[in-house]
């Protein structure tokens, strides 16, 4: 049985090469323009305040993949910093590592919902069950498997397939537009309104005949 519990334990690592840390392909987090501008921001005037959560890279000998702080890498290349500290978790399996992504993404409300279906799919691939995955995600089991429904809806398909919505009729009234289902009630309404006191105009009708007709 898969065990998923967080107790991965690491080693703080100053002054790390920046090209030694590699992205992951399965990060799920997702940062708005502002966001990031002000991250930029805050790297220039604080510089590095959080580590870069890392673990060994799985295929390349002597560099680091990133399991948290993607943006953060990215912040600190535009910046310049050629050197950044790292919080390494050392030779932690993908499930592990996808889990502790999902996991510190999640605490700060920032995953993209169709790419974490898609790391939550990557996690069963690694032979990690819903309730497994669950238990260590601020979602239930029901929540995960609509998350990795929506990752696997074929979108694109769906869009093109639907019909094209079809043009309402309408009936113009003076300088209005009324659908063709509605303009019965209307008229009926409008005639009513017009012999009513204080109708001067048709606009005004118009409007009293709208508020008054029955559209159901």
């Amino acid at each position: 049985m898969i065990g998923l519990a967080l107790n991965a334990r690491g080693t703080l690592v100053p002054g790390t090469p920046l090209e030694r840390v590699h992205n992951n392909p399965w990060n799920p987090n997702r940062m708005k323009d502002h966001e990031y501008e002000a991250l930029v921001a805050s790297l220039r005037r604080h510089g590095q305040v959080a580590p870069l959560v890392v673990r060994f890279h799985p295929e390349e000998e002597g560099q680091f993949e990133l399991v948290d702080g993607e943006h953060r890498k990215r912040a600190c290349e535009e910046v310049g910093f050629s050197e950044v500290d790292i919080y390494n978790l050392g030779d932690i399996d993908d499930l592990t590592a996808m889990q502790l992504n999902a996991v510190l993404t999640e605490s700060r409300g920032a995953s993209d919902s169709f790419e974490l279906g898609k790391l939550i799919q990557s996690m069963q691939g690694e032979g990690a069950s819903l309730v497994q995955i669950a238990e260590s995600l601020p979602h239930g089991v029901e929540r995960l498997s609509q998350l990795v429904d929506a990752a696997n809806y074929d979108w694109k398909t769906a869009v093109q397939d639907a019909p094209d919505p079809k043009p309402q009729a309408h009936e113009v009234f003076g300088p209005f537009r009324v659908p063709v289902a509605h303009a019965e009630a209307v008229r009926q309404a409008l005639e009513e309104a017009q012999n009513r006191p204080g109708a001067s105009t048709p606009e005004l009708a118009f409007v009293a005949a709208v508020t008054n007709a029955d559209l159901e």
